[in-house]
């Protein structure tokens, strides 16, 4: 039931004896009659012979069973007899208990141990891959919310234990899995604020209430706001006198009465979970009445908020004093610092078990000669990681598709194509431009979409529904190295031309700010349109350096531009060979960047295994870490769905042991050991908005002939 349908460990996979048998389950050993049944397995069509078919499929369960007696017809209709803890749902049930019971008892760490054993049942969506009728349907949803409410619970236990860290990726994934659920964004900005990563909190923050906003139409709660205001004004999250978001109830000082309905203004309505508890939260479907006493997850949210925010209480309302963002356990608290779970106990979110992966890179277009190395290393990643067991006990599938470039609009056709195939994670595509224009569209159906060469600083606060993420640096870092370079070859002044565009604004506006630290004058800029350039004004461009920042129209520039004594620096989009195209000695010592570390001659005869016709190696690595990385984040979540691997991308990347392949990053993960995958373009660390930590560059020089080669390796962090 927690997942695909199983009986004895073997999946059902024909449908309708898994729907019927979901039907049995969900009816809770009541009869139900055979209509119903027949509706629920031909709810489109109903043959003639519906009936006489039913009984082959109760025949079929009934093998599939193995017990006499338990399929039984009964007036009109069949009835299921199940014994106690027979069902997954009922060890669920038995685990979530346990975990009252300890709660109850103030043994936090044990309570938190048993939820994680609850959720550790679950294989997946209730009943995963059936089509329900309406009553198996709203049985599999209440699961689902008993689910998704002890997920909420747990994260809360693991606060009070100090385990704030230990679970911001989790709460990365639930939050794009559950995007409605104010609780769990609240979640998320308390982990990432009490972790010491305020602008993160606020940029969690931002991205609930966009979703908010476009989903529904309504901005965040008030007590959500309450908690952007806190994080804004760093005050190290005084309690509000309504509480938390998600956070249950506050404490009632002695002599004040608690409201006998309703509630304080701001405060969720608890929810009863089997049993009479409440719990304190948000979302649709919970309805109930608050209450202080009784409900065991309230006592340990109080107690929660009693570890983390010592409250001193007077006769007025009480007020919070300040904690620090990453609190310890209360000395007072009797609770012993308990080492933190390693890897996820969550389980992520399962699609068809498989772990599909598509190549979404221009094999036509302007670009087509950035795609053959970016596919070649995704190829080369995906038989890497097959070679070391693949995924969830499966190898990753490949799809190749092909992006074009921004002139056509084959990419948006192909997305479709990809989510019909049940593609998990996109690898591309190659240009801003087309990135910008799929994006809605690949993560509207859950898609992860990791690029290997996009640079655009737009791409950082696009609304991605925490599905988009690249490997490669964004212009920012590079417009900080080109301004480096000028400076350090001692150039006093500096001059700009330009491409007018969003490209050639933050590249100079970056480059910009480090000269102007270094007390290097830019003396001019000019700033062109890519499709009408004025040449004229080129001739009048005097400086000790020159940088040139444009596309394919950079080669008419430099044809008009009188070089002399200058210092000329390029850029990613038009460092290219131009032995063919400029008098011998037009470049010599000119210089260039291009984001990614220095291919290996091993790496570079393993691509050329791929394809022997490969020249050229850019952007190889950063395409080969994309794949390897997700296959980890996959491995780490338990779970193949885009959300899923998402969620622990930033976890996979940073913050644990440091290992360089898959092989050696997956036996870390088995072995219970956090991870810090640092991959062949240099280090990731992915941070909240989907950009790596820091930016590997290659700086490159040309000689007499006019074409470049890499003379040294920066790195580069914000």
């Amino acid at each position: 039931m927690l997942g695909p349908v199983e009986i004895a460990g073997v999946r059902l996979t024909a449908p309708k004896p898994a729907v019927l048998l979901a039907m049995l389950i969900a009816a809770g050993g009541e009869t139900v009659p055979n209509d119903r049944l027949v509706d629920a397995l031909w709810p489109d069509r109903t043959p003639r012979s519906a009936v006489d078919n039913l009984r082959v499929y109760v025949a079929k369960l009934r093998r599939a069973l193995g017990e006499e007696g338990r399929l039984v017809s009964r007036g009109g209709g069949y009835a299921l007899t199940l014994l106690r803890g027979e069902l997954d749902a009922d060890l669920f049930g038995e685990a979530e208990r346990a975990a009252r019971r300890l709660a109850e008892m103030n043994d936090l760490a044990g309570s938190a141990r048993a939820a994680r054993e609850a959720l550790g049942l679950w294989r997946g969506p209730a009943f995963d891959g059936l089509n329900l009728p309406d009553a198996a349907r709203d049985y599999a949803q209440r699961l689902e919310e008993r689910r998704t409410a002890l997920t909420e619970d747990w994260i809360d236990l693991e606060f009070a234990l100090g385990r704030h860290r230990d679970v911001v990726g989790e709460l990365r994934a639930l939050v794009t899995a559950h995007p409605l659920r104010e609780r769990l964004h609240g979640q998320l900005m308390l982990a990432l604020y009490w972790s010491g990563r305020r602008a993160e909190a606020l940029a969690a923050y931002r991205a609930a209430r966009q979703v908010m906003v476009e989903e529904l139409g309504l901005e965040p709660g008030a007590e959500l706001r309450a908690l952007e205001e806190g994080v804004l004004r760093d005050d190290r999250l005084s309690l509000p006198r309504t509480g938390l978001p998600g956070r249950g109830p506050r404490p009632v000082p002695a002599g004040e009465e608690e409201p006998a309905s309703g509630g304080r203004a701001g405060v969720e309505p608890a929810t009863a979970l089997d049993g009479g508890a409440r719990v304190a939260g948000h979302g649709p479907g919970r309805p109930g009445r608050r209450r202080l006493r009784g409900g065991w997850w309230a006592r340990v949210a109080v107690f929660a908020l009693l570890l983390l925010i010592p409250v001193t209480q007077t006769q007025s309302a009480p007020r919070a004093r300040s904690v620090e963002p990453a609190p310890a356990l209360s000395p007072s608290a009797e609770q012993a610092p308990v080492p933190s779970p390693s890897v996820s106990h969550v389980r992520g979110l399962v699609g068809d078990g498989t772990l599909t992966v598509a190549t979404l890179l221009p094999m036509t277009g302007d670009l087509h000669f950035f795609g053959a190395p970016m596919a070649a290393g995704a190829e080369l990643a995906v038989q890497d990681v097959n070679a070391a067991g693949g995924v969830l006990d499966r190898p990753v599938r490949l799809i190749k598709a092909d992006s074009g470039d921004s002139t056509n609009n084959i990419a948006t056709a192909a997305v479709r194509d990809l989510a019909e195939a049940g593609t998990d994670v996109i690898i591309g595509p190659a240009s801003n431009i087309v990135s910008r224009s799929i994006l809605e569209t690949v993560t509207e159906q859950g898609m992860l979409m990791i690029s290997p060469s996009t640079t655009s600083s737009d791409l950082t606060s696009s609304y991605d529904r925490g599905l988009f993420f690249r490997t490669s640096p964004s212009d920012t870092m590079q417009g900080a190295l080109v301004g480096q370079l000028v400076a350090e070859d001692g150039n006093r002044t500096a001059a700009f031309v330009a491409v007018d565009d969003d490209y050639g604004d933050v590249l100079v506006a970056e480059a910009e700010a480090v000269l102007a630290r270094n007390d290097v004058e830019v003396v001019k800029k000019i700033r062109y349109n890519e499709d009408k350039i004025d040449f004229a004004t080129l001739k009048r461009v005097d400086s000790d350096a020159l940088v040139l920042i444009g596309f394919t129209e950079t080669l008419d520039i430099m044809k008009h531009l009188r070089r002399g004594s200058r210092r000329w620096y390029l850029v990613d989009a038009n460092l290219t060979d131009y032995s063919g195209d400029l008098p011998r000695g037009t470049l010599t010592g000119a210089r260039g960047t291009i984001s990614g570390g220095e291919v290996n001659t091993v790496f570079e005869e393993r691509l050329r295994a791929v394809d022997p016709a490969l020249t050229d190696f850019v952007y190889a690595a950063e395409s080969y870490d994309a794949v390897v990385v997700a296959a980890l984040a996959a491995r780490a979540a338990k779970g193949d769905l885009g959300q899923s691997v998402a969620g622990r991308l930033a976890a996979v990347s940073g913050g644990g042991q440091r290992c360089t392949t898959f092989r050696e990053c997956a036996e870390l993960l088995e072995a219970g050991k956090e991870i810090d995958y640092d991959g062949l373009s240099g280090r990731i660390e992915f941070d909240s908005n989907g950009d790596v930590g820091e930016g590997t560059f290659g700086v490159y020089t040309y000689d007499r002939d006019n074409t470049y080669s890499r003379t040294e390796t920066r790195v580069v962090r914000p």
